[in-house]
């Protein structure tokens, strides 16, 4: 008896999206809090500005939890976007913690090459390092768990066939 498919897709989508998001704004606040002295009410406001432009950094609460629900909101985009290639690629499936790696940096290129050069109107200036601590913080705390949550949540849903990955979310 196979668990219903909509229900596997729900819990993946729901557990990505809060451990992924949870790990990687911890992670933005952490890191970016020690190596920028940046604020978590700062970092926050950061996100929001993207929306509402730089009135953002004179903001309160309400826009540092605009900045939390965008970043949460990305980070659904991100789940989705992992669960539907996971349905669709048999290499994803049995190469769980390569793609995760490599679901991570492609994260960083979205948003680092498209999305927020869009938002902003201009390209960011990129160092090596910032790139590495970029690639490296989505790549453990977006790319590897999404990868490990869905990955979980099929192998679950399968009864009898512990180690088969065929189960297809919605």
């Amino acid at each position: 008896m196979q668990t219903n498919t909509k229900t596997v897709f729900y819990s993946t989508f729901i557990t990505g999206i809060l451990i992924a998001g949870t790990l990687d704004v911890t992670a933005a606040i952490v890191v970016y809090g020690y190596l920028a002295n940046a604020q978590a009410f700062k970092i926050l406001h950061s996100i929001a500005s993207v929306l509402i432009g730089p009135s953002a950094f004179t903001g309160g609460w309400g826009t540092a939890l605009l900045g939390l629900a965008i970043h949460f909101f990305i980070a659904a985009c991100f789940t989705l976007l992992f669960i539907r290639l996971y349905n669709r690629s048999s290499w994803l499936r049995h190469n769980k913690t390569i793609g995760g790696l490599a679901y991570g940096s492609l994260v960083w290129c979205i948003m680092n090459l498209i999305v927020l050069p869009v938002f902003q109107h201009k390209m960011a200036h990129f160092t090596v390092e910032s790139i590495a601590i970029g690639m490296a913080i989505l790549m453990c705390c977006i790319g590897l768990p999404l990868a490990y949550i869905t990955d979980y949540h099929v192998r679950k849903s399968i009864t009898g066939e512990a180690s088969s990955v065929h189960q297809k979310l919605a």
